[in-house]
């Protein structure tokens, strides 16, 4: 019964992120100026594609890479081959080298590999900054997005790792949850190549449709999603305990049995 709940809160949550992007989280408001007033404010221009669903009125689809920052390298992956090496790696150096086990295992030192100030500056293009966005792009892992935390020092990605800059203008946690709905995956398993190591192109990841809501609005629905993921994340810490004390008292059982002390 534990686990038939947990899998409803996966479920769950892929709903509010999926009702997010499709503008049915929260109502629209008539006042908020137009996505594309915005947009063309930035120089840039809807996406039209009639292959594209509908959108609510005041949205347009938008290229990803309109929404980076106003930077030559908004977008980028890690360098590839001898750029950077194992050998590169140091026990003092002062530049961390983020790896996609960061994202899930946390960014505390004894769990991030270092890099010599000289060794960044010939990969700097690369460079990953407080509050940018990571999105794993190689492996069983492509897809998995995380956030660089705002207290680490500037940093440098590897390979198998993209990072964006979102644009001061745009709301980055609704790029964020954005990135993690089932909508976007299927926009980015379209441009996975499907081998043993499953890996899309950084220059077409770029120009994957993202659905961009006004301003005011994506502040609305990062506070509605924010406030429906955290109730499901305390039920989720409640079911994680009840499992495990299941399975300690399974197994307090069983040694019982096994010593004769159960009957």
């Amino acid at each position: 019964a534990l686990r038939r709940i947990q899998a409803a809160l996966k479920r769950y949550k892929a709903s509010v992120l999926k009702a997010a992007c499709e503008g049915r989280l929260v109502a629209q408001d008539p006042a908020d100026e137009p996505a594309e007033a915005l947009l063309r404010r930035l120089g840039k221009a809807p996406l039209v594609d009639d292959d594209l669903p509908a959108l609510p009125e005041g949205w347009c689809w938008v290229r990803v890479g309109d929404i980076g920052a106003d930077e030559k390298y908004a977008i980028v992956d890690g360098p590839f081959g001898s750029m950077l090496k194992v050998s590169d790696y140091v026990n003092d150096g002062d530049i961390p080298v983020i790896s996609i086990s960061n994202i899930d295992n946390g960014f505390e030192k004894e769990q991030v590999r270092y890099i010599t100030h000289k060794k960044f500056e010939t990969i700097k293009r690369s460079a990953v900054h407080p509050g940018d966005i990571l999105v794993a792009k190689i492996g069983s892992s492509y897809g998995k997005v995380g956030y660089y935390p705002d207290w680490m020092p500037v940093g440098v990605i590897p390979a198998n790792l993209l990072k964006i800059s979102v644009h001061k203008v745009v709301n980055k946690s609704y790029i964020f949850y954005y990135l993690q709905s089932a909508n976007f995956k299927k926009h980015l398993d379209g441009i996975t190549k499907s081998t043993a190591q499953p890996a899309f192109n950084v220059s077409m990841f770029r120009e994957l449709p993202l659905p961009f809501a006004p301003i005011p609005e994506q502040q609305r629905i990062v506070a509605e999603v924010e406030r429906r993921l955290s109730v499901a994340t305390e039920v989720e810490a409640v079911v994680a305990a009840l499992l495990a004390r299941s399975a300690r008292l399974r197994q307090a059982i069983l040694k019982q049995a096994f010593e004769g002390k159960l009957i």
